[in-house]
């Protein structure tokens, strides 16, 4: 080979070194960019789901206090740190960083709790009907006693925490109530109790507004899609068993339609709210310490007369004109303290973002 070609192989050569080294350098580079950027969405997605694992503790929390922070803990091979702190009033901030090998990601969030879901009206009530007209009966062996008891149901005679036996949206209502009365005064405890012992009030809450919400926070879901008829309704049991307790309330919903109803029998026993979204009736001795709340949009019926059923706390009822409400042996007893523990379950999930950093 001539000196010129073998010049010209090696200047080739050179040059092919050159290429290849460039080729790998900028492989060599893109991989450190594309790693790069797989490390940065990593810390990114983890420090937002540090926001997430932290606002599922804080609804365990019935009051948010400095000792919950910080949460540490590892997620998706790396890790996170969560810090908060308590600014005015019902305003949290949280701090989240995320952090994947030696990439890194802040998240700060603002937050504002709304309080309870449950419209504070409903804190002074005994049995309120967001129903007009309505169409009452109730039987000689009723109670319907707005002086305050305890969660279990014994009177507390120096409570100020009285409230009146029934409230209804209009005058006419009382009437109705009145003339559908078979209990008269209070004799052995039975009756209509309280002073007054009906009141109107037309800014009682409608349960139309807020009961559905109850829905997404429910701990137990019970739906009847039986399709009976409207003069002849298909009953769902709720179980007898034992719902919760009084430091550990639940939410039941139950999913109705026109033509079924629940039945709260027996023995059952539940400690929170019952949201029932259709008709209800009582037929045994079940108890209720809590909250009520039955509606609908369409006629309903809460029958309390078929058994000896309790229900301690509040009750709100609200169905379209000429709604059904009817009783025979039932204790409907105001508790001020188990409306302030059903309405405890409530506030947890309430938090709303308000501002968001990155």
């Amino acid at each position: 080979m001539g000196t010129n070609s073998l010049i010209a192989v090696l200047g080739f050569a050179i040059v092919a070194a050159i290429l290849m080294g460039q080729i790998t350098d900028r492989t060599i580079e893109s991989y450190d960019n594309t790693y790069g950027y797989v490390k940065y969405t990593t810390a990114k997605e983890i420090a937002h789901s540090a926001i997430q694992i932290m606002l599922l503790k804080i609804d365990t929390l019935s009051q948010v206090t400095s000792a919950a922070f910080p949460v540490v803990g590892l997620l998706s091979g790396g890790s996170y740190r969560v810090d908060g702190s308590i600014l005015a009033g019902d305003t949290l901030q949280l701090t989240a960083r995320g952090k994947f090998e030696d990439s890194s990601y802040t998240v700060t969030a603002r937050l504002v709790r709304g309080g309870s879901m449950v419209p504070d009206g409903i804190r002074r009530l005994n049995l309120g009907f967001h129903v007009t007209p309505l169409n009452f009966s109730s039987g000689s062996n009723d109670s319907i006693d707005g002086r305050d008891h305890d969660m279990v149901g014994n009177y507390l005679p120096g409570s100020t925490e009285n409230v009146s036996a029934i409230t209804v949206m209009k005058t006419s209502d009382s009437s109705s109530i009145n003339a559908g009365n078979k209990g008269g005064v209070i004799t052995n405890d039975k009756g209509i109790v309280g002073t007054p012992k009906i009141k109107v009030d037309s800014t009682l809450p409608d349960p139309m507004t807020f009961g559905m919400a109850y829905k997404s926070i429910a701990n137990y879901i019970y739906t009847n899609n039986t399709a009976g008829t409207v003069n002849n309704p298909k009953p769902f049991y709720i179980p007898d068993a034992q719902f919760g307790d009084s430091t550990h309330p639940i939410v039941m919903f139950c999913e109705g339609n026109g033509t079924s109803y629940f039945s709260l029998s027996s023995t059952t026993s539940g400690w929170g709210v019952l949201a029932v979204h259709g008709k209800l009736k009582f037929t045994g001795n079940g108890t209720w310490h809590g909250l009520v709340i039955v509606f609908g949009n369409s006629t309903l019926e809460f029958d309390a007369g078929n058994g000896n059923g309790n229900l301690i706390g509040g009750v709100l009822y609200g169905g379209l004109p000429g709604s059904v409400f009817s009783s025979g042996n039932a204790f409907i007893k105001h508790s001020s303290r188990a409306i302030e523990m059903a309405m405890s379950v409530s506030k947890p999930t309430l938090y709303t973002i308000i501002d968001w950093y990155e």
